[in-house]
């Protein structure tokens, strides 16, 4: 599944490309440091393109968020504020057992929660 490979390529690159993603320290959100590397070196690697515009877009569609910048916090460089950070509630480092959790919403799903 897309997110099994999200996790194992996300766990490659914090063990050996940190400088391009890893996890997050609280080990619940991962950040890309490096979308043009990520691209042409590591996304290949695990998945069958090497566009991240269409990795963003499989990590939208299986509900992953992008973690905004606090506008309030003064002490991003502006090499940082060039990072993507996501979160999954069931994306968690060294737990993949959570990973079969995260699915792609049926359509059932989206035209209940539309209903209620």
């Amino acid at each position: 599944s897309p997110a099994t490979d999200t996790y194992r390529m996300i766990d490659y690159c914090n063990s050996c490309q940190p400088l391009i993603a890893s996890w997050w320290s609280d080990g619940e959100t991962f950040v890309i440091r490096d979308t043009e590397k990520l691209a042409s070196d590591i996304i290949p690697r695990f998945f069958k393109h090497n566009k991240f515009s269409s990795f963003v877009r499989q990590l939208n569609f299986y509900g992953f968020r992008k973690i905004k910048h606090d506008p309030y916090y003064v002490n991003v460089s502006e090499q940082e504020s060039k990072h993507w950070r996501f979160r999954h509630e069931f994306f968690i480092r060294g737990r993949p057992d959570l990973i079969r959790e995260i699915r792609r919403p049926s359509q059932n799903t989206v035209e209940r929660e539309e209903i209620e």
